[in-house]
């Protein structure tokens, strides 16, 4: 555990730094957990130096094996990650935290859940990303802003091939009304998608629905331009050009929240 506690965490690294020291290996049968600042593993010359968690026996409770905030780099030497569930989780204080596998081997293998929760930046290194329950990297469709990667592609032959060089983030869409009733939309999606938001009476009929072109390669958040006065309850969702869902679509109500 890397941990900053009450009277200590103001005044924890932002980053931690482990070496990977050429022919030693490191070893734990549980798992590794960060709950303040960021995780860096480094090799050395040789790059054999090796961590190794949850490979002797993987976890029968259900929690991740890494876990760490804000983001977790790799820049040298060999990590296996393994676990019953979810593999790695990076986050970044509720939002996608960054993966980046600067150099060295990343493994992360996971029986039920999925290797990776969290953003990824494949650039100089080598990542092997699996799950036995359905082969997928990561657990929702991803983007570089340009491109839409489907869960379905993700997987260990073909993930160096497709995605080096990218910085990738869930396609996920969420809203929140503002304090004047505006409908107020946050999403990362492809450029060429499309938001579209819709309002609903307390009867569920559709009073109103705008469609919106995605044009940023960013993070976005931005008003629809809907507010309290076109309905009851709203529903957002992302899709491509043919209306296809890309994500799960976000529900929520005018006044609640």
């Amino acid at each position: 555990v890397f941990s900053g506690d009450d009277e200590g965490e103001e005044n924890a690294p932002e980053v931690y730094h482990l070496i990977l020291c050429d022919g030693a290996s490191l070893t734990l049968n549980s798992r590794l957990f960060c709950n303040t600042g960021g995780l860096a593993f480094y090799g050395q010359s040789a790059g054999t130096g090796e961590l190794r968690i949850g490979v002797e026996e993987l976890p029968d409770d259900p929690i991740i094996s890494l876990t760490t905030f804000v983001s977790l780099t790799v820049c040298g030497g060999s990590i296996s990650v393994r676990a019953a569930d979810d593999a790695v989780e990076v986050d970044n204080y509720g939002e996608p935290g960054v993966l980046s596998v600067l150099g060295g081997t990343f493994t992360a293998f996971s029986t039920t859940g999925y290797g990776l929760k969290g953003s990824l930046f494949l650039s100089g290194g080598a990542a092997n990303l699996s799950s036995v329950s359905e082969n997928a990297v990561l657990k929702a469709n991803y983007t570089d802003g340009t491109t839409l990667y489907p869960q379905k592609t993700w997987k260990k032959s073909n993930f160096n091939k497709n995605l080096a060089g990218k910085l990738l983030r869930p396609v996920a869409v969420s809203g929140v009304w503002s304090s004047k009733g505006k409908l107020i939309a946050s999403f990362t999606a492809p450029v060429g998608s499309q938001l579209i938001a819709a309002v609903y009476d307390d009867s569920g009929r559709l009073n109103k629905v705008v469609v919106l072109p995605v044009d940023s390669v960013e993070p976005t958040r931005l008003s629809v331009g809907l507010s309290q006065t076109d309905g009851v309850v709203f529903k957002l969702m992302l899709t491509d050009t043919y209306f296809i869902p890309l994500c799960k679509a976000w529900t929520g109500a005018f006044g609640a929240g």
